[in-house]
């Protein structure tokens, strides 16, 4: 039984059956021992073997690498047994983290792709159980370390974050350390003015139906915490004013005196004005006031 295959120039080997089984050198017979080993530059065969369904190795089946490897006897003599031996990534490395937000970030690798084409990805999750990986990217053949990256999307914010580099080849993945990063905490929300709602308000009171403390009743609805202020006019003349401050949104109800305040008709003006400075549109009423 003799076994052929890709070597360089002017070698091949074969293996002879029974019990005499060794490697010769085809060129001058010289039988290599078990223990020998050549100096081979070149792989002797490929996960991808060249077909007609795959232009003759240009595309591997199933996404396949193509990985060469090395087919080699070894053992006692007379009970050698065929292995084979293939290229494979080494040195990977987990990088750094860069370009840090609220939902996204870009994490770094590196790996020595062992003289053959690697395919490289990262793992990344809220635990070491991480759960999620970014998309293979295939390097080409090199044989020093190799950067490479990949942005990470759709992260919560404000935290932990685990991810390590991974590569592989058609045979087996190599993993790096395990490496984290913190999202930043989410922006706040744009800041809008607030807004001031009449609830309740009437449209003519009497001054003996308020009691002795001439007190009106307003029912108010603010959309956040805001400083209020009520105001009543008469021709342009500020009459009375009043301002509350609150601390939550939500309905509440203000008490306006009316004490000395004389019968005729008024106009009531009521802004809010939230903690960042914004102020409300001002909402204006007609206020008729008999005895």
């Amino acid at each position: 039984m003799t076994f052929s295959w890709l070597v360089p120039p002017g070698f091949s080997w074969k293996i002879s059956g029974g019990s005499t089984s060794s490697f010769v050198d085809d060129g001058s017979e010289q039988q290599i021992t078990p223990t020998q080993r050549a100096d081979v530059r070149q792989p002797i065969s490929s996960a991808c073997t060249a077909t007609p369904f795959n232009g003759d190795g240009a595309m591997c089946q199933g996404g396949a690498l193509g990985t060469p490897f090395f087919l080699f006897a070894d053992g006692a003599a007379g009970a050698q047994h065929l292995f084979a031996d293939a290229y494979a990534p080494s040195d990977i490395a987990t990088g750094a983290a860069s370009a840090l937000t609220a939902s996204s970030a870009t994490v770094a690798g590196s790996v020595n792709q062992g003289g053959a084409r690697v395919k490289v990805h990262f793992d990344f999750g809220p635990t070491t159980a991480y759960g999620s990986s970014t998309p293979d990217q295939v390097l080409v053949v090199g044989s020093v370390a190799t950067a490479f990256s990949a942005a990470l999307t759709g992260l919560p914010a404000g935290t932990t974050i685990h991810y390590r580099a991974v590569a592989s080849s058609d045979f087996a993945p190599i993993t790096g350390a395990d490496q984290t990063f913190t999202t930043s905490k989410a922006p706040p929300p744009p800041n809008v003015r607030p807004k001031v709602t009449v609830v309740r308000i009437p449209h003519k009171v009497s001054l003996r139906h308020l009691g002795k403390k001439r007190l009106l009743k307003l029912k108010l609805k603010l959309s956040e915490p805001a400083r209020v202020t009520i105001r009543l006019l008469h021709k342009k003349r500020l009459v009375r004013s009043l301002t509350i401050v609150r601390k939550k949104a939500g309905s509440f109800t203000a008490f306006l005196s009316l004490r000395g305040v004389a019968r005729r008709t008024y106009k009531l003006t009521i802004t809010a004005k939230d903690p960042q400075g914004l102020q409300s549109l001002s909402v204006t009423r007609t206020l008729r006031v008999k005895r």
